[in-house]
């Protein structure tokens, strides 16, 4: 329940105890019994009236979302991690996700202030009456970019650290999507539907100079879904997913080229997708399933080895985002309603973060 029901909660017991301290009053005061009768039906008629009120003021306030703030009870993860090792934590961090909290009509932004595994604060950024999602932080976490749904499009926004200052980048007949900051903060990558297809587009931060990388899309031909760009470290190279040889796989190309360089995943991996390039620009994250398993796995930038699970967990893991120190995933599991994890695919342990009265998406670490 949010904060302000709580409060309407607590204003309409303060209220009826002031009815019950009242009728008492008048009922004492009074030499009639059948006047005391009469004013005590009077007067707890009313006060069932202000509770009908009240309480139908709560309930049209969650149907609309007003307010909504998840629950932040916390319940474990189901995991069967190879090893038993405690958890140590992430220490202090901030971290931005998507949620549509229980009785709200939208997604919108949120900020995590989270100490070891705890979330000390969650604090709505957004609060259009719009789906908003997809947050990235920028490389001196001063902005986060992200996409709000408008006229039927989603379109890409910054807004400041604290919600502040949103405006508009893109003016597009289309879709755009997963827009992701470059490390030295001038430029954006993001995909873009062209056609029936999608391309890997980048930009300047105030939403010049467009470039389409990929360029897959613009022949009359089978539409090809290039997807999720990730940026090296470096920033001279993407890693995004591609079904542009028949099957979704993670792909490395060359930013200046637009040269595809090289395919990561193998064959039997299916539905490789959602990359996360590591800070050390050893390791891209993924998710992908084998059978119908779907887990987070680690592949070497390089492509000098075949990827392998981070850890597996009973629910389906999606869209991996590294800790600024690169010892930790932030994931989203679970299928209809996600909750968030923290994956140490070192010592191969999970702990859940985020499980409330939600469906959260897209973790995103603040940079430090």
């Amino acid at each position: 329940m949010d904060e302000n029901s709580t409060q309407i909660i607590r204003e309409m017991i303060t209220l009826l105890g002031i009815v019950v301290t009242t009728v008492g009053g008048i009922v004492a005061a009074s030499k009639s019994n059948l006047l005391k009768s009469r004013i005590s039906v009077a007067l707890i008629t009313l006060a069932m009236l202000a509770m009908i009120i009240i309480l139908g003021i709560i309930t049209w306030r969650i149907s609309r979302g007003v307010g909504v703030i998840p629950d932040l009870s916390k319940t474990p993860v189901v995991v069967t991690p190879s090893t038993q090792q405690p958890f140590q934590g992430i220490g202090q961090v901030r971290m931005v996700l998507a949620s549509k909290p229980d009785g709200s009509d939208y997604y919108a932004i949120y900020l995590a202030l989270i100490n070891g595994t705890t979330i000390q604060q969650l604090q709505s950024l957004t609060h259009d009456l719009a789906d908003n999602f997809d947050p990235s932080w920028s490389p001196n976490a001063n902005s986060i970019v992200f996409l709000q749904e408008i006229d039927g499009y989603d379109q890409i926004y910054i807004m400041n650290a604290d919600g502040r200052e949103s405006r508009r980048i893109t003016y597009y007949a289309g879709n755009d999507g997963t827009p992701a900051w470059s490390p030295d903060g001038k430029r954006i990558a993001f995909q873009r539907t062209v056609g029936h297809g999608l391309d890997i587009y980048i930009m300047n931060v105030d939403g010049t100079n467009m470039v389409n990388l990929t360029q897959s899309n613009l022949a009359d031909n089978a539409p090809v879904l290039n997807q999720y760009p990730t940026w090296s470290p470096d920033g001279s190279q993407i890693a995004f997913q591609s079904n542009r040889d028949g099957q979704m796989a993670v792909f490395i190309l060359d930013v200046s080229s637009k040269i595809v360089m090289k395919r990561l995943t193998d064959p039997a991996l299916l539905d490789a997708a959602g990359p996360a390039w590591s800070p050390d620009g050893f390791t891209i994250a993924f998710t992908g399933m084998v059978g119908n398993q779907r887990d987070i796995f680690l592949v070497p930038s390089d492509g000098s080895s075949s990827a392998h699970p981070c850890v597996s967990t009973p629910q389906a893991e999606w869209s991996p985002n590294w800790s600024s120190d690169g010892r930790f995933l932030a994931v989203h599991v679970g299928e209809g309603k996600h909750q968030i994890a923290i994956l140490d695919c070192e010592k191969r342990i999970v702990e859940s973060l985020i499980i409330n009265n939600a469906d959260n998406l897209s973790p995103a670490w603040a940079p430090k």
